[in-house]
Parts: C-alpha cells; structure tokens; sequence
C-alpha cells in the first residue's frame, strides 16, 4: 500500500530522530514532542486519557557509575575502574541517594554478559522529573542480564561412561531405536541448587539450544490424542459434556502402558473445558484395565470422557529431534538435537535462577531502564511496585519461564519499545488506579513486540493483561498463541493501534481481548487495532474481540478484522452484554461480522444479583462493594448505568463494511438493530485493494482506516 500523507510526515519524524545519538530515551523524547507538537498528527480523535509520560531527554548526570563484565564489586565504579554486578550498582546507588538526594544518577552497563545467581532489588530511590535516575546499556541490547547456566561435556549415550555405569533396568527405559541420536552431560559440576519441578509454573527449569526452548520428552511428539471414558465415582455432566470429578481415566491406545517404570509422569490436559487447561502428577498406570489414576487435588472443573492430553517428562519416550530429559537424582541431561545442531558446537543452557523477579523496583520515582537484555530466568524478569514515572525502554526479554514484566500500583510506569519473545505464560501484566473512585494510574505499554508467549501455561496468559483504571496499550504487535492476546478486568483502558495475528491456535471459546462477567467495566475503548488470523477454537470457536459474560459498555471502532472468528464466533462475539456499540468497522474474509449470545431474562436476573444465571456468583458485590455504580461518580461518568436493569441484549451496530464474509450475524439478538451494515462479495479483493476503495469507506461514513500506522511505529 502506499503510505498517506501523514503516513510520509511519520516517517519524516522517524529519520530526524535517526540522526540523534543511538540513545533511545533521546530519540523517544524528540519522536514525542514532535507528537505533542502536532507536527505528527494523531488519527484518533481525543479523549480523556492523559498521554503517557516521557522521559527527559538524555542529558549528563551529576554522579556516574560504571559496570562492565571484566570488572570488580570493590572497584570505585569510575569509567576506568568499573563495578562486576548489577547487584553491587544498585547498592551504590542507594547509598548516594541517601548522602546526595537531589543528584541526578546514571548507571552505564558495558556490553557483555552479567551472570544473575540471585534476584536484585531496588527500593526507594527518587529521582525526579529534571534529574532522574539512568540504568542504561550503553549499547542496546548489549548488557545481557542472564539467569541461566551453558552446559557443557556432551558425548553420545551410547559411547559415554555413563551408559556403561548405567544399571539393567534404567537402560531398559530407553528406546533402542532412539539410542544412537542421545546425547548425555553431566550436571553436577553446576553447581545447581534446586531443581525446581517439571511442570509448575516460574519452578521449571528449562533447556535452551542457541537460544531456542527445547521440549521436554513427551507423547505423542506433536499435538494431543484422546482419553477414553472418565471413571471417577463421582459423575457430571454439564451441557453436552458427560465425566467425573475424580481424575481416573482410560486410555485408548497401548503407548501409556510402557510408562509403569517411569518415576515422575505428568501429564498436560484440557480436562473438561478447552478453554481450562493444567498439568497433573500419574499416581498409578494399570496396564491391565488401560486405566490412568492422577494424583489429588483434582481439577476443579473435573475430567470429561475424550479430553485432549499429552504426556511429559518422560525418559522412555525421548524419541524426536528437539526433545530432552532432565534426571534431578543423576544430575545428567539427555538431548537429542535438532538437524544441524552438533552438541559440542552448540550453545545449550539451562534456566537456573528460581526467584519470582530477576530485578525489582520498589516505591521507586524517575527511574529508567534502559537497552538491557534479560534471559534465562525461571520466573520473571522484572517488577515495578508501586512509584512514579518508572520507565523500561528499549529492552529485551526472552526465554523466561513466566511472565515478561509485572507493573503493580504506583502512577505513569510503562514500557516502551521492548521486545519480549519465549515466555512461558505472558508479556506486561499491569495494575493501578483506583476503580471505585475512577482514579487513573495512567501506566502504559506501547510499541512493544510480545510474541511466542504462553508456552508453558497455554490458557489466560496473554501478551498484556490488564486491571484496575486507566491504562493505555499502543503501537504494540502480539503475536504467535495458544490463546488469548490480550485481557482486561477494569476501566477506562485505551486500545489502540495494535497489531494482533495468530493467536488462539490452541484453546476455545476466547479472543484476541479477552473479557467476562462484569457489567461495571466501562470506558474501555478499542479502536483503530488490526487482528489478523484468529480462526481457532474446538466448539465455542476464537473471535477478534471477545466480550464474554455480560461485559457492557464498550466502545470498538475503526478496527479491521482479517480471516477473524470460526465456528459458532465472528470477528466480535458479544455474550449477554448491552450498551455496546460497534461501529466503522472492516470485516474482511471473517466467519461473520459479529456473533451475539443473547441473555434476555438471564442478564435481568444477573443484574438483580441472583446467583443462578449460567452458575456464576452474584454481580450484587461486584456492583455495589468494589464498585458503587449508584454514585454520583459513576452515574455521571457512565450515563448509561442508569438503565443497567433495562433493555438487555440491546447494543449498538453501525457503518461496518463487510468483504468476503461468509456470515453477516450470529444469533442477533431482536433488541439489537443495526444500522447502515454494508456487504461487499469481490472475489479477486486483496486487503490492500479494499482499504484503497473510498467509495465502499464513504458509505460507512468513514475515511479509509489507518492501516499503515496500526503495529509498532518505530524504525528498529
């Protein structure tokens, strides 16, 4: 496509900022004044959110440090005799803000890698508006913060002292046709501490090849297979889904019966929910009956007959390029590689450091990290709790075993143009501001990169997760999982600007926003974002946008839906919800436009607080204990609010352009009439072709939408 005007006028305003020193807080303060100016102007007509905080530009501090790989925690921390650790830094830096609280501080890491054994912390520190407090990489991406350990000594299974040592009954459990791709190393000479657990969350250590996650022995190597019949004593059935409570189960095929001598067998699951996800310890395998009993507690949603599963942490079925085998009691690993990866010449680690957070900033002001590269870490790379205008700019985060960054409390922290790739569960989860008296925290992500995130937890850890009052997500780019991108649990967020594609490959009935039951959710407006791809779902189906359960209230407009919705779901699917309103929207190739699951007399039941619609709790607390939407606060802030018990199912459709959609609605409920929907069937119509088309964008009242400035916007 070609770019429009404002289009050349942004990328003019990139190129000047190119030509300032490679400081990214400098070119990130020039790109935002030229915004605030005007001169790059603004698609989206305004709002009442507060534009994100920005640093000051780059200017020379009062007090110095240095740190560099090659130097010493006891040297003075000067250029010429810098600190080793990130650890010692921070302690210095404390100790000047207590002797010199009014200075300006800047912390330069030379480049190399600076090994993690422990997590660090900061606390307190103020720095200010003029005179702010600089953790900088002095070439981006360059420090290299690392949480992991490189294993080394590899040598073929079969050829190893090892397997020679080996007792009868161990060496039966390996495959002989998989024997002679094995290779094994020792770990002892680690020095690891703790082993952590296979399975579980921020405990799992892993293992890296060139950087690249490898998987954990498994069955089948791809994909899941079914369970038989669900034979706990205590029987369910929900819907059209019949099982147990226990979890005792059979199998189908004769592969599970080999897996009696293996110590440790988990076992991953969507148990009776596609959308409800977990793993599970083997208590017992009975080969006779083909009858898998799992260890307590149980799911809490229970085990439906034909779940879909697979097994892990298997020794007997280390079989695939790819797959490896950690033996805590042998303190040995055993790998086959992947084609054109050679052991001795391949860069190989494991995920040691076990603290919940590599780096944490507590109650601290005026802080910016800056071009670091955080890997290797069990659990989380960083934390911000609580402060003011604390900033992560320009940095990467990758191979974690958790989430990317956790952002609580505080007012106007964010991150911007960072990179977060590999992450077990999610990306930002960020929370602030006070709901019930509609205080913003004003924090923010934008023009990130979150993708291949909720490896290991495959359900409900999204790229953003979002809670509390007034947050700004922007100029981001999500992308590469199992489920959701991104979920909300508050008020008054803006979305705009993102990028979303190839999510929800895996798991049912969700979105690429992610949203359910709570009608005071308000103010929440999802604007100018592209989805792409978001075709998944086992029954439910994947939508675009996702407003489960009685969320109203919204605001989404000026979207484009590309190859959106399946099954029973359009590119928007609105369950139970009223008040919202979809407008100005382009549905390209979608499944339908927008998919409903009208409530009727259930949503006037739920808003009377009575607990039985669908078998959810009361709304009565969320209503009027969390939240008091009778204030005069929220009545004036949400004037719809006062009709809440009114009308149900009824929301607001218009000027949306339908292309190549096989379905216009879904289920539209009667109180639901939309407006002005225009359908186009152009067979040849590629999307840029259908964006360049002003007469289809004129009869939705619109301009051609702004596709060109959706995604990250900065030149890398």
């Amino acid at each position: 496509m070609k770019k429009s005007r404002s289009g050349y006028i942004v990328a003019a305003a990139r190129f000047l900022t190119n030509l300032l020193p490679p400081l990214p807080t400098m070119k990130h303060s020039i790109f935002t004044l030229l915004c605030l100016a005007g001169i790059v102007p603004a698609w989206a007509e305004s709002l009442s959110y507060e534009k994100p905080y920005c640093p000051p530009p780059f200017t020379p501090a009062e007090k110095t440090f240095w740190v560099a790989p090659e130097g010493s925690d006891a040297a003075s921390g000067s250029d010429s005799e810098p600190l080793r650790t990130l650890g010692e830094a921070v302690s210095r830096v404390s100790e000047h803000q207590q002797k010199f609280p009014q200075e300006s501080i800047t912390v330069f890491f030379r480049k190399g890698v600076y090994p993690m054994e422990k997590a660090v912390l900061a606390t307190g520190w103020k720095g200010s508006a003029e005179k702010p407090i600089r953790l900088v990489s002095v070439e981006k991406g360059g420090a290299v913060l690392d949480g992991g350990k490189e294993v080394s000594g590899w040598e073929k299974l079969e050829q190893s002292r090892f397997w020679q040592d080996a007792a009868a009954d161990w060496k039966e459990r390996i495959r002989s046709d998989a024997l002679p791709q094995i290779w094994v190393a020792r770990l002892d000479r680690l020095g690891i501490s703790s082993w952590g657990d296979p399975t579980t969350l921020g405990k799992r250590m892993e293992f890296f090849a060139e950087g690249k996650p490898q998987t954990l022995a498994r069955w089948p190597n791809e994909g899941f297979v079914k369970s038989g019949k669900a034979l706990g004593p205590t029987r369910k059935k929900t819907w059209n889904a019949e099982g147990s409570e226990e979890g005792i189960f059979t199998y189908l095929e004769e592969t599970p019966s080999r897996w009696v001598r293996e110590p440790d067998v988990r076992i991953f699951g969507y148990w009776f929910w596609d959308w409800a996800e977990g793993y599970a310890r083997v208590e017992k395998i009975e080969p006779a009956e083909k009858k898998i009993t799992l260890q307590k507690p149980f799911h809490h949603y229970g085990y439906k007959n034909g779940f879909r599963y697979y097994a892990v942490n298997l020794l007997c079925e280390l079989d695939a390029p790819g797959e490896y085998f950690l033996d805590a009691e042998k303190q040995a690993i055993f790998w086959i590689p992947p084609a054109g990866m050679v052991p001795p010449e391949t860069v190989t680690t494991l995920s040691v450091l076990d603290a919940p957070h590599m780096l944490s900033l507590n109650d601290c002001e005026h802080v910016f990290l800056e071009g670091f590269h955080f890997r290797y870490g069990r659990d989380t790379a960083l934390r911000i709790q609580g402060g003011n205008r604390c900033v992560v700019m320009g940095c990467q985060v990758e191979n974690f075993g958790r989430d990317a960054m956790h952002l609580s409390g505080g007012t106007e922290n964010g991150v911007w143009n960072c990179e977060m790739r590999s992450l077990g569960a999610g990306g930002v989860a960020l929370s602030g501001g006070n709901r019930k008296e509609l205080i913003p925290c004003n924090h923010f992500v934008e023009e990130c990169l979150v993708s291949h995130f909720s490896r290991v937890k495959r359900t409900y850890a999204p790229a953003v997760r979002m809670s509390g009052c007034g947050i700004r997500v922007a100029h981001n780019e999500f992308t590469d999982s199992s489920s959701s991108a991104i979920s909300l649990a508050g008020n008054d967020f803006l979305i705009e600007y993102n990028r979303i594609a190839d999510v929800v490959k895996e798991s049912d009935d969700q979105g690429g926003i992610d949203c359910w039951y709570n009608p005071t959710y308000r103010g929440v407006v999802i604007r100018y974002n592209y989805w792409k791809n978001i075709v998944g779902g086992t029954h439910c189906g994947a939508a675009g946008v996702r407003l489960d359960d009685i969320i109203s209230g919204f605001h989404i407009y000026g979207n484009i839906f590309d190859h959106c919705g399946s099954h029973l779901f359009g590119g928007i699917q609105i369950h139970g919800g009223k008040d919202n309103i979809v407008e100005k929207n382009l549905f390209f190739h979608c499944h339908a436009a927008i998919s409903f699951s009208p409530w009727g007399q259930r949503y006037l039941d739920a808003i009377a607080g009575k607990p039985a619609s669908l078998s959810k709790i009361s709304l009565t607390p969320k209503m009027y204990e969390e939240v008091d939407i009778r204030s005069p606060k929220w009545q004036e802030k949400y004037p719809a609010l006062k009709e809440i018990a009114q009308d149900p199912d009824k929301n607001l459709v218009r000027n949306n352009l339908l292309v190549n959609c096989a379905h216009t609605f879904l289920r539209k409920p009667a109180a639901t009439v939309p407006e002005n929907t225009v359908e186009v069937q152009a067979e040849n119509a590629t999307l840029e072709s259908v964006l360049e088309n002003r007469d289809w964008f004129e009869k939705i009242k619109i301009s051609p939408l702004p596709w060109n400035e959706m995604g990250r916007s900065l030149e890398k």
